[in-house]
């Protein structure tokens, strides 16, 4: 027996007591109607206008009564389960032991919705901890596993720099252990940086084997491009689904045509575009002009872009007008976080992105599970460099 049927069942015996002790309180209520409607027609004849002087009929003469030989019989009462102000349960109307109660909307802050705030993480070169200091990596992974249904985790976004030496097997060993604690748990897309690619003429001969497609064997859904050089997912998160965008180092035309085509087919999608190298010094560099030109500014859901790899913090806004009628359509916001330059390869900073569908709000927080820390920078010197928050109304149309 399910335990569906089983809840069921005991309900069942609840009303059933309920009834006993009350008195079979339906049959009382069913013969007052009766009473009642009669009085009404009585007094309409009659033109009087209350009922509180009159002889009502007795029990038996009231059966008696044409098309009322039943409360079945009075349209739209089937039962005392189709009449408004009466509890199923007890038989009390809301205006007598059962006060109403005044139930606040299914997505509305105070209800506590999760699914109108959710998270995604973002983390970037964690080449170091591969490196070094696999102890941080474990750190932050678990946390993500560990904190999945607490924060409502969504997704994890790597930037790429995965190892800091392509050629050094036990760095993608550690790496491998790390991410191995999200897999299957939640959803990620995880791109290679530079110090990934290998010194030969196939640049992701040691990448693929480990972060390829074939790692992600338990989604069919994720569409890859050359096995996973880039990549591409629907993620459906809260009232909305994202295009995720995963392109691997200096994407080449070849690339970019790719990303564009998944663009325009879901146009109807916020995109984030992921990708390593694009923000350097607080501006775009020369790969990340030519995204913006190709991907960004031609196709109007990219809304957000990831990076990494310079050793900084950054953010650049950039409105986009994309009808030309002379009224910003989107603000496209490009942030960088890379934090390797720090003690440890970084202390296990991460980034959380909490949306709010409510206030139409995205949140940048950063934290640290190896520290259990929030913020590397002092906010009281650097404003907003780790903890900001930006409108994403202009995401969903």
């Amino acid at each position: 027996m399910s335990k569906k049927i089983m809840e069921k069942k005991i309900m069942e015996k609840k009303k059933e007591k309920i009834w006993e002790r009350n008195g079979n309180i339906t049959d009382i209520f069913i013969k007052a109607m009766k009473i009642w409607i009669f009085g009404m027609m009585i007094c309409s004849m009659a033109g009087c206008s209350f009922l509180g002087s009159m002889n009502l009929p007795d029990e038996q003469s009231m059966d008696s009564i044409d098309g009322m030989d039943s409360m079945d019989s009075i349209d739209g009462i089937d039962s005392i389960d189709s009449i408004e102000g009466i509890d199923k349960e007890t038989g009390n109307t809301e205006t007598g032991n059962k006060k109403t109660e005044n139930k606040e909307p299914e997505n509305s802050e105070s209800s506590g919705n999760k699914e109108a705030k959710y998270m995604f993480v973002w983390m970037s070169d964690t080449q170091v901890y591969s490196e070094r200091y696999p102890e941080i990596y474990q750190s932050m992974t678990e946390w993500i596993a560990e904190h999945a249904q607490e924060e409502n985790i969504k997704f994890v976004f790597h930037t790429g720099d995965v190892t800091n030496q392509s050629e050094d097997q036990e760095q993608w060993v550690n790496a491998d252990a790390a991410m191995k604690k999200i897999d299957n748990v939640v959803p990620y897309s995880i791109l290679a940086g530079n110090h990934d690619l290998a010194d030969t003429e196939s640049f992701y001969d040691h990448y693929l084997p480990v972060f390829g497609k074939s790692r992600f064997s338990y989604n069919d859904d994720i569409l890859w491009y050359k096995e996973g050089e880039a990549s591409a997912q629907i993620l459906p998160a809260g009232s909305h689904s994202y295009l995720i965008l995963a392109l691997g180092y200096r994407p080449d035309e070849e690339m970019v045509a790719w990303a564009n085509e998944i663009l325009a087919v879901h146009q109807g999608l916020p995109a984030i575009l992921t990708t390593h190298e694009y923000i350097v010094d607080g501006e775009r560099s020369e790969t990340g002009q030519r995204l913006f030109q190709e991907i960004v500014s031609k196709n109007p859901n990219v809304h957000l872009v990831l990076c990494g790899h310079n050793h900084d913090v950054a953010k650049i806004v950039s409105e986009i007008d994309d009808n030309e009628d002379g009224i910003t359509d989107r603000m496209v916001y490009q942030l960088l976080a890379d934090y390797q330059a720090t003690p440890n390869g970084g202390n296990g900073f991460m980034r959380l992105l909490s949306v709010d569908e409510n206030a139409m709000e995205l949140h940048v927080s950063t934290y640290s599970p190896y520290l259990d820390a929030y913020n590397y920078f002092d906010a009281t010197v650097y404003p907003e460099k780790d903890d900001f928050t930006f409108s994403i109304e202009d995401w969903f149309h």
